[in-house]
């Protein structure tokens, strides 16, 4: 009866001021420990040393996995509907949105999700977009402004809009990112 009508109300309520409190509030405190005590506490697994920048919008945080010493930095979009994983010592660059749900314009605009992977050591250039179901293989580099949506080969250089291989990456094996910064403003 009555119950039934009311707990998909509660639910997402629950869901929208979520949202509120984690991008017209906590995104914008330019203390990252205190960004992280708001991050986790909503569900998000962080690894050590791993950090977001300020002014990045998360949705369904409970979804969101880092890695250690993974870099997600400011005013970037994660979407954790479809879950998203992002490896050890990943840099996701300034702006960049990554979606992990999307609508089939063919069923009715029905919203459907998938992960989205992103492995260890991988680049993410600023502003890239990646789609619902990307998976990035470790040490990967999606070049700036690309739009992403399929299978990234480990070790492999994508730019270009629908982005594509144009080479691989030649490095000299594994590293550690090192950020610390210790204050951002809000832009």
């Amino acid at each position: 009866g009555l119950t039934v009508k009311i707990k998909p109300i509660l639910r997402r309520m629950k869901y929208d001021l979520e949202y509120i409190l984690l991008n017209q509030v906590v995104r914008h405190i330019p203390f990252w420990t205190i960004r992280r005590f708001f991050y986790r506490a909503m569900g998000m697994t962080i690894g050590r040393g791993s950090r977001i920048g300020i002014n990045t919008i998360v949705v369904s945080p409970r979804g969101i996995t880092l890695g250690e010493r993974a870099i997600v930095n400011e005013m970037c979009y994660l979407d954790g509907r479809g879950g998203i994983r992002i490896g050890n010592d990943a840099s996701i660059s300034f702006g960049t949105t990554i979606i992990t749900a999307s609508h089939d314009m063919n069923q009715g605009f029905t919203c459907y999700s998938s992960k989205t992977d992103i492995g260890d050591h991988v680049w993410i250039g600023t502003r890239a977009i990646l789609l619902d179901g990307a998976d990035v293989g470790s040490y990967a580099v999606l070049g700036a402004g690309c739009v992403f949506k399929g299978t990234a080969e480990p070790y492999g250089v994508y730019v270009g809009n629908p982005a594509k291989k144009v080479k691989t990456r030649a490095t000299s094996g594994e590293y550690t990112m090192d950020y610390h910064p210790f204050f951002r403003r809000a832009a």
